[in-house]
């Protein structure tokens, strides 16, 4: 997942030349500069020699032939240097009394937002006249991104956001770590036996010791012992333990039928069903957890994921606003049929969703993809399908392709700002990123220590509003 992050300082810049001195020294010291570069380019391919031509003649005419309350200024993107990779850009921005820096990276990626308003601030105290740095602060305070995508433009949806009563994705560890037993199939399908029925033999159970262990480390069953006749297999009684017919009162019991003792009958191992087990197997509890875990794997922060968001009788199972999308998720732990897509998509639509996301442990039905992919061209929302074993991929995947459309929004009205496409760069940077993960080519650096000058900021994912 990608995730862009806004601080700004009152640090006014009053001519285009002072963001070109510090543009300049931030180029000297490791940040390659994208606007000054193809400035520089021009120049070598039109032999402009001596000529001077300057970056915001790249920006729209028609947005310098306007009559401004003010100059319009003009920053740059610039990319941090990792060897051979690019593994950050950066937007510095002039605005009004105000300097902003967007910082875009994966989520795998340290900040790297400290450093670089650090390397402005010196850049500034170094090149620039005395007088006017000392009218500069250069406190830099994180600020949300404004982002206008979060639903669907031109939508009429007949709710508002306040008829959605959800709740936060809380779990614990000891859930999550159950949760994640419960993917497999067999102990999944064991504990929903052991929660209709209570209880069964372990000779019918056919799982793995192994997977028993873990089962039972986690509390999702336990182990008992059934004791019958040797005689004529009737129930005597029901021990937690085989040592528990060894104690001294124990050991006293006989059966009335043969006349042996307890502890020299037959022992039948038996699993029954814990409380936990049962909560986490109704209502499909561990598929929520888990699903939410994925996200959380993905980069989308926790706090930003909700539960069960009900208005009257309809619910939707997670949604999140943190890609700039309004993302809904309906999970299924069965196969998922044309009903259940006639009641997503009409949830979809009646809150706003820009994206559905459909996720079943089965499989989804030829008639509800054949309906989905109808839907598509009605309306302006799109469903996708996630089924079996591809669920994992799956979530990384479109987490990372939305989170990189939600940031190319925000970054399009800045270039509609300035006149100047960046949102189409840093795209095709992102594309190439991602690629290099996937592929194991770029491995993200460890982070280093964090001291107390560094700048503090929130992640925003390209979804929050200031």
């Amino acid at each position: 997942m990608f995730i862009i992050e806004r601080v700004r300082a009152e640090a006014e810049i009053r001519e285009q030349s002072e963001i070109d001195i510090i543009v300049a020294e931030l180029d000297s010291g490791g940040y390659r500069p994208l606007l000054r570069s193809m400035v520089g380019a021009a120049k070598t391919a039109a032999t402009l020699g001596m000529f001077d031509l300057r970056v915001d003649a790249l920006s729209s005419s028609r947005l310098r032939l306007t009559p401004q309350t003010r100059k319009l200024l003009i920053g740059d993107l610039l990319f941090s240097r990792a060897g051979q990779i690019s593994d950050r850009c950066y937007f510095v921005q002039p605005t009004a009394s105000s300097l902003q820096v967007f910082e875009v990276r994966h989520h795998s990626v340290p900040t790297g937002l400290s450093q670089i308003c650090g390397a402005i601030e010196q850049a500034a105290r170094k090149r620039l006249d005395g007088r006017r740095v000392r009218g500069m602060n250069f406190i830099w305070q994180p600020r949300l991104i404004r982002q206008r995508s979060a639903q669907r433009v031109g939508s009429s949806s007949r709710f508002r956001d306040t008829d959605l009563k959800a709740k936060k994705a809380e779990y614990s560890e000891d859930e999550l770590r159950a949760a994640r037993l419960l993917v497999g199939i067999e102990a999944r399908n064991l504990i929903l036996q052991l929660a209709q029925i209570g209880k069964v033999r372990a000779a019918d159970a056919k799982l793995p010791p192994a997977l028993i262990e873990q089962l039972q480390n986690e509390h999702l069953l336990s182990k008992e012992y059934l004791v019958v006749c040797r005689k004529d297999s009737h129930t005597l009684c029901q021990v937690a333990s085989v040592e528990d017919l060894n104690e001294v009162s124990g050991g006293k019991l006989v059966c009335a039928t043969c006349g042996r003792k307890f502890s020299d009958e037959l022992f039948h191992e038996i699993f029954a069903g814990t409380e936990t087990g049962k909560q986490l197997v109704t209502s499909s509890r561990w598929m929520t957890i888990w699903l939410t875990d994925l996200l959380v794997l993905a980069g989308i922060a926790r706090g930003a994921i909700l539960w069960g968001a009900t208005a009257g009788e309809d619910e939707i199972d997670i949604m999140t606003d943190a890609l700039g999308l309004r993302i809904f998720f309906e999970l299924k732990d069965r196969e998922f049929g044309l009903g259940d897509a006639y009641s997503f998509a009409y949830r979809l639509d009646r809150y706003d969703g820009s994206l559905g996301v459909v996720v079943s442990t089965d499989r989804i039905a030829g008639e509800a993809e054949k309906f989905f992919q109808e839907q598509r061209s009605k309306s302006a929302a799109s469903i996708e399908t996630l089924a079996g074993t591809g669920i994992e991929a799956g979530i990384r995947e479109r987490i990372d392709k939305y989170s990189r459309y939600g940031i190319g929004q925000v970054l399009a009205d800045y270039s509609d700002h300035i006149g100047i496409n960046i949102a189409a760069v840093v795209s095709g940077w992102m594309d190439m990123f991602s690629g290099m993960l996937r592929s194991g080519r770029y491995k993200p650096p460890v982070p280093p220590p964090i001291t107390a000058e560094a700048v503090t900021t929130d992640a925003v994912a390209a979804g929050g509003q200031e």
